[in-house]
């Protein structure tokens, strides 16, 4: 999942929504870690990465991220400020299904959500 939108737009919201649905309840935002790893027990995955990459400003700390080792069968990584993944996107879309997430403010409480790459029997309701 690469998730677009603007500062409190509502990425770590609906990663929460997400991660409820894949039985994990204690998600945090990792903008301060970058990462966090959540085992999952539930629609044959293995783990959850969530990645934020707000404060990544150079390319040269893709190198410490590990996420080569990461993007594997039965993980699902999800990736806020993904507008900074250059480095690692060519990857991403090789080794797995990329789902754009792309939130905008539509006004008070409401968010608009566009979601681009979903399989053709996927809906959601």
């Amino acid at each position: 999942l690469m998730l677009y939108g603007n500062l409190g737009a509502g990425k770590t919201a609906f990663m929460k929504v997400v991660a409820d649905m894949l039985g994990i309840t204690d998600l945090v935002s990792p903008a301060f870690v970058v990462y966090y790893e959540y085992p999952i027990d539930a629609y044959g995955f293995k783990y959850l990465y969530h990645f934020d990459l707000y404060r990544i400003t150079e390319e040269s700390e893709f190198d410490h991220l590990g996420v080569e080792d990461v993007v594997v069968p039965g993980n699902v990584i999800a990736i806020e400020w993904s507008e900074k993944s250059g480095p690692i996107d060519g990857l991403l879309r090789e080794r797995g299904r990329v789902i754009e997430v792309h939130i905008e403010h539509g006004g008070g409480d409401i968010r608009n959500i566009n979601m681009v790459g979903l399989p053709e029997n996927m809906t959601l309701a």
